[in-house]
């Protein structure tokens, strides 16, 4: 919030390479970028616009692949310990999954969801409001939180909070159709990029569109499994394009291409045990017949 108010060379220098350092916390790198977007960047050099464009590809490309692994991992530690009996009320909550030591991500972007796991700017699927189907022969649109389990809406919203943030380091919003985040910040589609590099922009901008419009659908999505089964390929659309940026593998040698996610197998329903009042009555019929025994 302190420096959202500083527009100051020295500001914007200190937060630059923060974006664009793969090796810095998560949550700081998000912190920067945040406060990026919120300043006119068209004075910086060309180099400089070049790292912020590469910074922001690799950060969104970080930040969706551990999002979609850790819920993997989270999804399969819930599918292990259902088929083994509970474990102590843990139903895969940490859902947040940008999340690491120390709470990575921490609080970073509470401010910007929703209670239904879309970002503030989303409104998206879980929106309510006039027209929505209260009055004449038009029926409800389903909202998440009538479809979702709690802990989908928030995987949706951890990621939601990266997806919007690129989204408006891109082109100035947070979704395709929304209002501006600011009035006064040029996105990186307006700060006159370098042409071979505006093309990739544009279409990482779609390919970010395209995974919003998923990720907000209550239609398609009503469990994590669902949720990650409907991403993956759309995430590994934008692994590809950030890896096809010109310049990228020069900034960031360690990526290679051809990386995958792994596939979510569809969540099996666990069958409940009989209540106790069921298995007492089974018990009490079988008691005569080994008494005869």
């Amino acid at each position: 919030d302190v420096l959202s108010t500083m527009g100051s060379p020295a500001a914007v220098n200190a937060a630059l390479p923060r974006v664009v350092n793969d090796k810095e916390l998560p949550s700081l790198r998000l912190a920067s970028l945040e406060y990026l977007s919120k300043i006119d960047l068209t004075p910086l050099p060309e180099d400089k616009k070049v790292q912020y464009f590469l910074g922001v590809a690799q950060v969104l490309e970080q930040q969706l692949v551990r999002w979609y692994t850790k819920e993997d991992d989270l999804l399969k530690a819930k599918s292990g310990a259902a088929a083994s009996g509970p474990m102590g009320g843990y139903d895969g909550g940490m859902g947040s999954a940008m999340m690491g030591p120390g709470s990575d991500m921490g609080s970073m972007g509470t401010d910007m969801m929703g209670p239904s796991g879309d970002g503030a700017y989303s409104g998206g699927s879980d929106a309510g409001g006039f027209g929505s189907g209260g009055y004449g022969t038009t029926p409800a649109k389903k909202k998440a939180i009538d479809t979702q389990t709690w802990d989908t809406r928030l995987a949706r919203r951890s990621v939601n909070y990266v997806a919007e943030l690129a989204h408006i380091a891109l082109d100035g919003k947070p979704l395709q159709n929304a209002k501006p985040a600011s009035t006064t910040a040029k996105a990186i589609l307006a700060i006159k990029i370098p042409d071979q590099l505006a093309p990739q922009a544009s279409k990482l901008l779609e390919a970010v569109e395209n995974f919003q419009t998923i990720v907000n659908d209550p239609a398609r999505i009503t469990n994590v499994s669902s949720l990650l089964g409907e991403v993956e390929a759309p995430i590994e659309t934008i692994m590809d394009l950030v890896r096809a940026i010109p310049e990228f593998k020069v900034q960031y040698p360690d990526y290679k291409d051809g990386d995958e996610l792994a596939t979510v197998e569809e969540e099996k329903p666990v069958e409940a045990a009989a209540p106790a009042a069921e298995a007492d009555a089974a018990a009490a019929a079988a008691a005569p017949a080994a008494a005869k025994q």
